[in-house]
């Protein structure tokens, strides 16, 4: 035993080699332990995950035990309950006083972080027991006497036992778990159709009426068999594409990605198509507000292999992707990335015209220079008089839709001139009023593109004038952009009902970039808080545009939480969902890979913000 005087610290060595430090993270379980006083939610995270026996120093197990036994009891984890529990116990003194724990709130920023923490700390944790187990089993292989199949059984139960070391579930009176065997006993008298014991696999159970006793019942299953998810749940194409599972059965073909043996995902050519029949289905929610819906029988990664959904538990962990770096070859013209964004995030798609409405002058403009871009599309601004954010409705260009008329009645005059007989009487062979003939010529309308059909077939054309001015005609007078966005599904659609359309997921990096780029201008934010953190965010009220944002960010690796809040819109409250970035990497590629538009400053001062956070660490 080596007393160590820095921070009132006792360290176990024993055990160890002498020239080497056991391995430890000391910052990581001072972290933990500032998260645990700090945010009350905390504990809920880490209780199932961490021991008090992983932390290296004495005292922070001491302080991790007293956090154990408060939550323990329904109580709190704050600073002062924790120093009451200590105190009470006279420990507080041996922990280094009052003062220890609150320099350990002082130099904790956030709980956020605290899962991954715990997980360090477990690690380095099962490296101290491995090498401890290494060391037994060394002595173990010097006893002679005992024979060789009894020193391999202990030492191959010593290692086991490391792997088995995991957190228990808190103690149940008998009673309690008395009452619920009674229950599901009573039920199962009440309700089982089946003689047997149902194994809950209702095919299965129909077919064998239920496992009797002395009966053995072998069950088999073609190889790859088990893997079922719900008829919605999205599959990621290697175009970029995503579809529903239902979608990829229909098709009968499509490659997508698997995770191989080398941990990394590869393409793969789907093998086989199998309606697995009518199954209960159960959804999966993880800490990121992630979510995938699935038969009992899919397998999940978890840190002890593959293991199918009834055997998982709330709170244990499972494999997910840190990046989906997948990204299509369909590119657009970039007037229209932006002028999807910007209308996904701020428009209004469900009155006579497409209208957008933002405050910021630099969007505007560049909301502008988007519109014009598609041919005959102009904006036209309505004002308030400064009582309301200004609108500005995409409409067709009215001085072009006037020179085209002008053209037209005018080539129509000259033809007219030429024709053998009266306006009166070409109106009665096309079949329209000479009335109507008089507006065409007076430059106030057109035609419709079946009456000019007609119309040039009495009348000889010419140079400047020819079936295609109507036809330019009736393109300029139609709403290029609301067209456009009714081919795309997005027309019609309110905010809680408007989503990114597929051609976005197909487009290459660094469109897609400029997509989320223009997006996040619109409803999202990059902040440095109060507390010293970094945060880039975005806020919709429809769930799937969130998710599908989720999944986009994914792409680049950036990490994002999904959550659901309230929002007070007038008078109410209504639901919204809020994608929070807060992980530091996930931030700095962020910015580093895609940005904010007009929200350059705020994006700066994150970006100082992690630096000097760098320089300090």
């Amino acid at each position: 035993m080596v007393r160590c005087g820095l921070r009132s610290m006792v360290l176990d060595f024993q055990g160890y080699d002498a020239d080497k430090l056991p391995p430890q993270n000391i910052e990581a379980e001072e972290a933990i332990l500032g998260g645990i006083l700090l945010d009350p939610e905390a504990m809920n995270r880490v209780v199932e995950v961490l021991t008090a026996e992983a932390f290296y120093v004495k005292i922070h197990q001491t302080i991790f035990q007293a956090a154990q036994g408060l939550h323990s009891v329904g109580q709190p984890t704050d600073l002062i309950s924790v120093t009451a529990w200590l105190r009470d116990r006279d420990l507080l003194e041996k922990v280094g006083g009052q003062s220890k724990l609150a320099q350990l709130v002082d130099r904790t920023v956030s709980a956020v972080n605290i899962d991954q923490y715990a997980a360090l700390v477990m690690d380095k944790y099962f490296r101290r027991q491995l090498i401890q187990a290494g060391q037994e089993i060394t002595g173990l292989g010097y006893q002679a006497a005992t024979p060789l199949e009894t020193v391999l059984d202990q030492a191959e139960q010593k290692i086991f036992s490391i792997t088995q070391k995991r957190p228990q579930q808190d103690l149940v009176p008998l009673f309690e778990t008395l009452i619920h065997a009674f229950q599901e006993l009573e039920a199962q008298i009440e309700t089982q159709a089946q003689p047997g014991f149902l194994s809950g696999f209702y095919d299965l159970d129909a077919m064998t009426g239920g496992f009797q006793t002395s009966d053995l019942i072998i069950v088999a299953g073609r190889p790859s068999m088990g893997k079922c998810l719900h008829e919605r749940s999205q599959v990621l194409l290697t175009d970029g594409s995503l579809v529903t599972m239902g979608e990829l059965y229909r098709r009968r073909q499509g490659t997508v990605l698997t995770l191989g043996n080398h941990w990394r995902f590869q393409q793969t050519q789907v093998s086989d198509f199998i309606d697995d029949g009518v199954k209960p289905i159960f959804r999966v929610t993880t800490r990121l507000g992630r979510q995938i819906e699935t038969t009992l029988t899919h397998p999940y990664l978890t840190v002890t292999g593959w293991k199918p959904l009834a055997n998982l538990a709330v709170g244990d962990r499972i494999a997910v992707p840190r990046r989906l770096e997948v990204f299509g070859d369909e590119p657009l013209p970039e007037h229209q990335i932006k002028l999807l964004a910007y209308l996904i995030g701020d428009g209004t798609l469900t009155s006579g015209t497409p209208r957008f409405t933002n405050g910021n002058p630099n969007i505007q403009q560049d909301f502008i220079e988007a519109v014009e871009q598609f041919p005959g599309m102009t904006v036209h601004q309505q004002h308030s008089g400064g009582t309301r954010t200004p609108s500005f409705l995409t409409v067709c260009d009215p001085q072009q839709m006037a020179a085209n008329r002008v053209r037209f009645a005018t080539g129509l005059r000259d033809a007219l001139a030429q024709y053998p007989g009266s306006a009166r009487q070409l109106a009665a062979q096309i079949g329209v009023s000479p009335a109507l003939v008089s507006l065409w010529k007076s430059k106030n309308l057109s035609p419709s593109l079946e009456v000019s059909e007609r119309l040039f077939q009495h009348l000889e054309a010419s140079p400047d004038f020819n079936p295609d001015i109507v036809t330019n005609l009736r393109r300029v007078s139609r709403n290029r952009i609301k067209c456009w966005l009714d081919t795309l599904g997005l027309w019609g659609k309110n905010a809680h009902q408007k989503t990114i359309p597929e051609v976005i997921f197909k487009l290459p990096k660094p469109q897609l970039a400029l997509f989320l780029n223009r997006l996040f201008a619109t409803d999202g934010w990059a902040a440095v808080l109060n507390s010293g953190q970094c945060q880039l965010g975005y806020l919709s009220v429809h769930e799937v545009l969130a998710r599908q944002i989720q999944h986009l960010l994914l792409r680049f690796g950036i990490i994002a939480a999904l959550k659901r809040r309230q929002v007070r819109y007038k008078d109410e409250r209504r639901p919204a969902w809020q994608l929070d970035i807060t992980h530091v990497q996930s931030i700095r590629r962020f910015i580093d890979e895609i940005g904010i538009f007009s929200k350059e400053e705020a994006i700066e001062r994150v970006r100082q913000s992690l630096a000097t956070r760098r320089e300090q660490s």
